[in-house]
């Protein structure tokens, strides 16, 4: 079971996205490790688009006159999706190692 908030999906998709275009019979450990590196670093400024904290609204409640923050966040696995990118960064480096 995958558990996303707004675009965090999108890290799944990025991650699924070196498997279907590289073939796995024909592609080395080496260009799987680089595809990989790539999807961390793109998933990580996606993340942080998505997650830019000037998207943000502070409100006032006049009733209260406390300060209530909306704002959308994108998680996967209830982890923003830039921290999501470690995985995959990791994971491609033990893939160029290896």
């Amino acid at each position: 079971m995958i558990i996303w908030t707004g675009w965090g999906i999108l890290s799944v998709v990025i991650g699924i996205t070196p498997v279907l275009l590289l073939d796995p019979d024909i592609s080395t450990s080496k260009e799987m490790g680089l595809a990989y590196i790539l999807v961390g670093i793109a998933n990580w400024y996606l993340g942080k688009y998505f997650n830019d904290k000037e998207k943000e609204q502070i409100l006032l409640d006049e009733k209260t006159g406390k300060r209530v923050k909306l704002k959308k966040e994108h998680t996967i696995f209830f982890m923003k999706m830039e921290y999501f990118s470690v995985f995959y960064l990791i994971g491609g480096v033990g893939a160029l190692v290896a």
